[in-house]
């Protein structure tokens, strides 16, 4: 049984640093991926909202959605770097021989990576 991370000193905090560095930029990648769909969202909505608006206002509307667009892929392709990193750190840790449950870890890149088939 691991003991709870409030009880833990600096010393050992130090001990688990690359998990800890794992778990955080797995999180940072998911909640990255997870904005990228939305910018991607709104922008089709824009998007589809500029079918019944005028001429002038749909060249607006239009320029607004690919802004949101190229938002969101920008937010997925740091996503994507960001989970590399915590992928190197996972298998540090592992290396390492950290006494830590890299299940944790696993799970959270596991959901990462099944968002990847999330349509918007």
């Amino acid at each position: 049984m691991l003991p709870d991370i409030k009880s833990l000193t600096r010393d050992e905090l130090v001990v688990r640093r690359f998990f800890l560095i794992s778990l955080v930029t797995a999180i940072v990648a998911v909640g990255l991926h997870v904005s990228g769909l939305h910018q991607f969202g709104k922008g089709l909505h824009i998007r589809a909202k500029a079918v019944t608006a005028g001429e002038e206002a749909r060249a607006q509307t239009t320029l607004t959605s690919h802004a949101h667009v190229r938002i969101g892929e920008g937010l997925v392709l740091g996503g994507y770097g960001v989970a590399a990193t915590s992928i190197v750190f996972f298998i540090l840790s592992g290396c390492r021989h950290e006494p830590v449950k890299r299940s944790i870890v696993f799970a959270v890149l596991f959901l990462y990576g099944f968002i990847q088939f999330i349509q918007v």
